[in-house]
Order: C-alpha cells, then sequence, then structure tokens
C-alpha cells in the first residue's frame, strides 16, 4: 500500500522556526489529501467501491463516486495559496517570516494544529494509515479489501481520525466542509459493506 501521507515531524534545530515547520507540515498534509482520498476509490487500490455495489446490488455507485469526488475537490488548490512555499532544505531567517504567515499560525494555533497538538494528530493519523498498510500487505490481492473483516474496523478508525482533523481545519478552510461530507460517504460505504456481510463472517 503506497505511503501517500509520509510525513516529517522533526523540528529545526531553534525555536524560532516553529511557524515555519508548523506551517510546511499542515501544507504537506494538505497537498496529499487529493491523493490519500481517491485512493479509496481506484480499482487498483481499493475494492470498496466493487464491494459496495455488490451488496446494494447498485451499478451506478462507481460513477457516482467518482464524479462526486471531483466535485468536492472543486476549488481546492484555492486552499495552498494560503500558505508560504515549503523550504527543502533549511529552514528561513526569522526575518523572512511574513505577517501572512505569522497570522495563518495563530489561526492554526487556536484550533490545536500547530506544535505538540500537531503532531500528536498526524502521528496518531499515520499510526492507522501505516496498521491498514501492514494488513494490506500480507493480502494476496495487495489491495485494500473491504471483503476482509480486518480491513473494515481499521478503515473505520483512519476515517475518524480524519474526520477530527478536517472538522478543526475547516473553520479556516471552508473548502474543506466538502471533503469531510465526501470522506464521511466512504464511511457510509464501508459502513454498509461491514452490516451485509458481518453476519455471515
Amino acid at each position: 500500500m503506497e505511503n501517500i501521507f509520509n510525513f516529517h515531524f522533526e523540528d529545526p534545530p531553534l525555536p524560532v522556526y516553529k511557524i515555519e515547520a508548523d506551517l510546511n507540515l499542515v501544507r504537506h498534509f494538505l497537498e496529499d489529501l487529493p491523493k490519500g482520498m481517491e485512493y479509496f476509490i481506484k480499482s487498483e487500490n481499493s475494492n470498496l467501491i466493487d464491494k459496495l455495489q455488490e451488496v446494494t446490488k447498485d451499478q451506478m455507485l462507481s460513477s457516482l463516486y467518482q464524479k462526486s469526488y471531483f466535485e468536492s475537490f472543486y476549488g481546492y488548490e484555492n486552499i495552498l495559496a494560503d500558505f508560504p512555499q515549503p523550504y527543502t532544505s533549511e529552514p528561513p531567517l526569522p526575518s523572512a517570516i511574513d505577517a501572512r504567515s505569522k497570522d495563518l499560525h495563530s489561526r492554526l494555533k487556536k484550533i490545536g494544529m500547530t506544535g505538540h497538538s500537531l503532531r500528536l494528530k498526524w502521528k496518531n493519523f499515520k499510526g492507522w494509515w501505516n496498521k491498514l498498510s501492514d494488513i494490506v500487505k500480507d493480502l494476496p490481492s495487495k489491495i485494500v479489501d473491504f471483503g476482509n473483516k480486518k480491513i473494515r474496523p481499521i478503515f473505520k478508525g483512519l476515517m475518524g481520525c480524519l474526520n477530527a482533523i478536517l472538522g478543526s481545519m475547516k473553520e479556516i478552510f471552508p473548502l474543506l466542509e466538502a471533503i469531510k461530507e465526501w470522506k464521511e460517504m466512504l464511511e457510509s460505504a464501508n459502513d454498509r459493506i461491514d452490516a451485509e456481510l458481518e453476519p455471515t463472517q
């Protein structure tokens, strides 16, 4: 399973750089989010939609999920416009941290998306992603198989963690509300599959 959310948690050596370190981490997450969400509706990675169509007998669902994905991420690039360009080696000098970056960091701090709280949220999210990956790598199909009863509760945990992150961040980036709603449709698909298959397992 591809490690899409490859977060780096190391802080720069000096506390004065913490603003840029936090913004860099949040920006990387937002850059990875579209690919991470699409992962679960692409047949080469996951059989979520195929399994949902199988249990519901509704062959229109694949097309609807694909189209609703693009609708939910419409205008998404505007979110990233609020962030400074990420640094790739040395963080910028304190004098280069502009007022807009400081203001964005201040708003993120109010919703618990900076410092140790930010890193704890990312570690929890990455932990669920890695747990899912560990199961997938041992499956013959090498995809996220929602017919496997080990997959469904792990996916539910991953989505629950993502729900907490998006629920906070949509206060600053309203466009994330549509993505949060779309994410909940993935959860609903998982729940429906679980409800249909659990009695037979």
